[in-house]
């Protein structure tokens, strides 16, 4: 199981009073360093500026 799929199986299989129990003890890191967009955009960028390589393309 990929970690997508262990992702989609805690969504669908815990209880709504749990998630949000989670969430608010997990919120305090969503002000550390960029957000997931943020990331991604700067991750996105770094791959048309340098290319990406593999471990197989090494």
């Amino acid at each position: 199981m990929n970690l997508l799929q262990k992702l989609e199986e805690y969504f669908r299989n815990t209880p709504k009073e749990q998630l949000d129990k989670d969430w608010e003890e997990l919120k305090k890191y969503n002000e550390i360093g960029p957000d997931v967009d943020e990331y991604i955009k700067s991750v996105e960028e770094s791959i048309k500026k340098y290319g990406c390589q593999t471990k197989k393309d090494k």
